[in-house]
């Protein structure tokens, strides 16, 4: 274990911070100037994290390595076997091993997301097993890949026993990496300084067998300003005597670099370039130095403790002796070396970066080089390295206006955008000069995917057509303008015709890009579902499977992820949910961390119709926190609408019409008119859920004038129409509560939305009972009882049941109004919509009866009430109900209200009595 003079409080510090990362999440950074010791601090709390039998994944960046792709990732990991891997999802565990280099990239590049999926899920595999510290040196030169996956990882630990140990030089810590620390976890933070005289004599005697006399002491501390590094060397320099001292006053980085430069200056001229080239090479070996010639040279340098030996590799014994070797070359012998190093090293980023340094003029060679390089950076999942590399081959290009030129440009543009500089990425391709054609083609399809994220719809689809013309003849790059033009429309004739167009080019060219295919297809399926014609689910179920042939399907695939909100539109719940489930599950496994808030957004609602409205609510809190994580605005506002809807539906009016009113503000703000769309009709239904009709009406106007401007005809994809014709019926505007229940009609039967086609029937049965023909009512009401049971959606069934009881009371049948509006109340109250619930009991009590006394109980609700007198838990309860967790806590609260009681003793004394009383 490292000797600490000096620094007991230090000593402290770490101990506390291994015992607490022993038992969760935790994170040491130090600082301070260079030389200072934090190296020392570091290898002494990595010695007691081992002999505390703490795992220990460590690693100590250079300069050389910082500009490389994983390369500090590789070395953290190097001492894992290859059967922890094998424990990983079989996407990470690709990523990860071919971004450290154990493996070959194979078939689509790997994705960072990926990368740092897989290194999280390694990280929390290894913490189960035993307390792991994953510590960093020399954070300052940490490269940009291995930073960004470390950073996602440790933004994932919530409760794991996970150490992070970081060192950097004071004012050099990478930007943004302090806030991936566990947040919740232990912190501490330390900055070095300066030890006392007594630590520094320790200190020196520890490392050179020198003993320094006291006033050569003094003049040694106040001269290193306790510096331990700068002490040391001045130390060395002087030997046993004061004379040879620097004068005080000297500044410590120009004091360092004059005492390494001494130190340095008095090995040999074939040592000192032995050293060029270790100091120059990313990943120095001693089979690197044997190419070079240069083996037998370390031999004087590491005899003065300038480098030592890792296993192959060669490390110096500081890193400024490192800078200090660099600092002495020339310009010139920079480069020879770099030239050296090109021709030897296999590694083909390396070898480019190394032949970029060696020539800095613009030379296509290099620049031809520099692409490889790229094209390798990006395989193995690193594209800030890859962009990089792609930048440097732009500069290196002879003619800066070329066709090859604007080929690395748009290359370049593609690597920063998947970085998420997508800014950026706009700015390399705004340069003017793009060659007319293919070349521009490509430049606007990048450009329309940013201008969908950063600008407008319209703005997106401008470019889409501005392509679409560039592309000519290519027939891939003009699918390519169509399905964007087919996509991002919402005219279903126009994106019909599009999605046929790109079908038609595809084919007349035989072209045989699967995955192109398949986004024709389901494209094609789209259009045809939003121009109300139904869902075609056999061609759906054609085009994924046609998108995942002869390949691994990613969560990133259009099919994939179009298919799911189809589904749930044209009432297949049984379908859509699992396939957002597999969706979400591909995401989480790849990394694709962004996707994960459109997953979510659309299982509050399945779980709505489905009647299961706690387990929706969660869903939607789920949503919610995930877009507020990733920062999507416009998914916080799904979210949001989301939540407003359940919650609605719960009774939770005040809560959802101010959501409402947010949604709406925001998305006239940024011109979204689905969100727009999506305010209004919270709006109106908490206006409809509250009797007030006619300003129900007012926003129910507002909401199908928004569906009509975004060209929606299915009516399975926004479901207000029954709620606004209700609203019409209500407020005595019968002739277009009729001409909307008839337009309902039509639709749903051709789009076979058997859903919609219930709420229709329950609309005319309304109007007709209006009109006072009770038995054309009851007709209707029991065709929609029909469809409902076609096409369960347990809202709108007691919805149906709650009519059938008005109409039975209309025509004074009292017996089957009691029974409808009873089974209506019970259907609510089952579900947690006690507002709708409180409207049947106000319409019972006007035929002289109410659906149950303000105590009693509904039988699903004594059921779970005396099964959990028994003493059982939520989950028993469940198992022997058939229902979930959540259901019966939900249930158990309504009990606990309308009992007025707070516990379970409380329950089972009540349950006790009653059942005494009824004997």
């Amino acid at each position: 274990m490292e000797t600490l003079f000096g620094r007991d409080r230090e000593r402290e510090v770490a101990s506390r911070f291994v015992a607490a990362a022993a038992s969760g999440p935790a994170a040491l950074a130090i600082d301070g100037e260079p030389g200072i010791g934090k190296t020392s601090l570091f290898r002494f709390v990595l010695g007691q994290a081992r002999a505390a039998d703490t795992t220990v994944l460590d690693c100590n960046p250079t300069h050389a390595e910082s500009a490389m792709s994983f390369a500090a990732l590789t070395e953290l990991l190097r001492g894992i076997s290859d059967l922890e891997f094998d424990a990983l999802p079989s996407p990470q565990q690709h990523a990860l091993r071919v971004a450290t280099l154990r493996e070959e990239p194979a078939g689509a590049v790997v994705d960072e997301r990926a990368v740092g999926t897989g290194l999280a899920t390694l990280l929390f595999h290894l913490a189960a097993a035993n307390p792991l510290m994953v510590a960093v040196d020399d954070l300052q030169w940490i490269d940009r890949a291995s930073a960004g996956v470390l950073m996602f990882a440790m933004r994932r630990v919530h409760t794991e026993t996970i150490g992070l140990l970081t060192c950097a030089r004071s004012g050099e810590r990478p930007p943004l990496f302090d806030s991936s620390i566990p947040a919740d976890g232990w912190h501490q933070s330390l900055t070095l300084t300066g030890l006392t005289a007594s630590a520094l004599f320790h200190v020196v005697r520890d490392q050179l067998t020198i003993t320094l006399a006291r006033p050569t002491l003094l003049r040694v501390t106040e001269t290193s300003g306790g510096n331990p590094f700068a002490a040391i060397e001045l130390a060395r320099a002087a030997g046993t005597g004061p004379g040879t001292l620097r004068p005080n006053g000297t500044r410590l980085n120009e004091l360092l670099h004059a005492l390494t430069a001494d130190r340095l200056g008095r090995l040999s001229q074939a040592a000192r370039r032995a050293l060029l080239a270790v100091a120059s090479s990313p990943r120095p070996t001693i089979a690197t130095m044997r190419a070079l010639g240069l083996d037998a040279d370390l031999e004087e340098a590491e005899s003065s403790g300038t480098i030592m030996f890792d296993g192959d590799r060669v490390v110096f014994t500081h890193p400024l002796l490192s800078a200090a070797i660099a600092q002495m070359a020339t310009a010139p012998q920079l480069r020879e070396m770099h030239a050296q190093l090109a021709a030897v090293t296999e590694d083909p980023e390396a070898r480019a970066r190394h032949r970029a340094l060696a020539l800095p003029e613009r030379d296509e060679a290099t620049a031809a080089a520099l692409d490889m390089a790229t094209l390798a950076a990006e395989a193995r999942g690193s594209s800030v390295a890859a962009a990089e590399l792609a930048q440097l081959a732009v500069e290196r290009t002879i003619d800066p206006d070329s066709d090859v030129a604007w080929a690395r440009r748009i290359k370049l543009a593609e690597l920063l955008h998947s970085a998420g500089s997508s800014l950026e990425a706009q700015d390399v391709l705004h340069r003017p000069g793009c060659p007319a054609g293919v070349l521009r083609a490509r430049a606007l399809l990048l450009l329309i995917e940013i201008a969908y994220q950063t600008s407008t719809v319209q703005r997106a689809i401008d470019l889409a057509h501005e392509a679409l013309a560039e592309a000519g003849d290519n027939p891939t790059l003009s699918a390519r303008c169509l399905l964007s033009l087919a996509t991002l429309t919402t005219d279903g004739h126009e994106s019909a015709r599009f999605a046929a167009k790109a079908r038609e080019t595809l084919a007349e060219a035989g072209v045989e890009d699967l995955a192109l295919l398949a986004w024709a297809e389901c494209e094609d399926v789209s259009a045809r579902f939003n121009l109300g014609q139904g869902l075609d689910v056999e061609r759906l179920e054609r085009a994924l499977e046609l998108e995942r042939t002869g390949r691994t399907w990613r969560s990133g695939d259009q099919v994939a992820a179009v298919r799911p909100v189809l589904l749930k539109w044209a009432d297949r719940p049984e379908m859509a949910l699992p396939a957002l489930q597999e969706l979400r599950a591909r995401a989480e496994d790849e990394g694709n961390e962004g996707l994960i808030p459109y997953v979510l957004g659309h299982i509050p609602g399945i779980l709505l119709r489905l009647g299961r409205l706690s387990e929706a609510a969660q869903a939607a809190a789920e949503h919610l926190g995930y877009a507020e994580r990733t920062g999507q605005e416009s998914q916080r506002m799904q979210a949001l609408y989301s939540v407003a809807l359940v919650g609605s539906h719960l009774g939770r009016l005040d809560e959802a019409s101010c959501i409402g009113e947010e949604i709406l503000t925001w998305a006239t703000a940024e011109g979204d008119e689905w969100l727009e769309m999506s305010g209004a009709s919270i709006i109106a239904f908490v206006a409809l859920s509250r009797g007030d009709h006619a300003t129900a009406c007012t926003w129910f106007a507002r909401w199908a004038n928004d569906l009509d401007q975004l060209g929606v005809i299915d009516p399975g994809v926004s479901r207000f129409h029954g709620d606004f014709i209700e609203a019409l019926i209500a407020t005595g505007a019968i002739d277009e509560a009729t001409r909307r229940a008839t337009l309902l009609a039509e639709r749903a039967e051709t789009a076979g939305r058997v859903s919609a086609q219930a709420i229709a029937s329950r609309c005319r049965a309304l109007l007709a009972a209006t009109a006072g023909d009770v038995v054309g009512a009851l007709g209707h009401i029991n065709c929609a009882l029909a469809f409902d049971d076609a096409c369960p959606v347990a809202f709108e069934r007691h919805r149906t049941m709650l009519v059938k009881g008005l109409i039975h009371r209309r025509a004074k049948e009292k017996a089957a109004a009691k029974q409808a509006l009873q089974a209506a109340a019970a259907g609510f109250t089952a579900m947690g919509a006690d507002a709708w619930a409180e409207r049947c009991e106000q319409d019972l009590a006007r035929i002289g009866t109410r659906a149950t006394s303000a105590t009693a109980l509904t039988s699903s609700e004594r059921t779970i009430a005396e099964l959990a007198a028994k003493g059982l838990t939520n989950k028993q309860v469940a198992e022997q109900a058939f229902l979930s967790p959540k259901t019966v806590e939900a249930n158990l609260a309504r009990v606990y209200r309308k009992l007025g009681i707070t516990s379970r003793a409380e329950l089972g004394a009540h349950i006790a009595n009653e059942n005494r009383s009824a004997h």
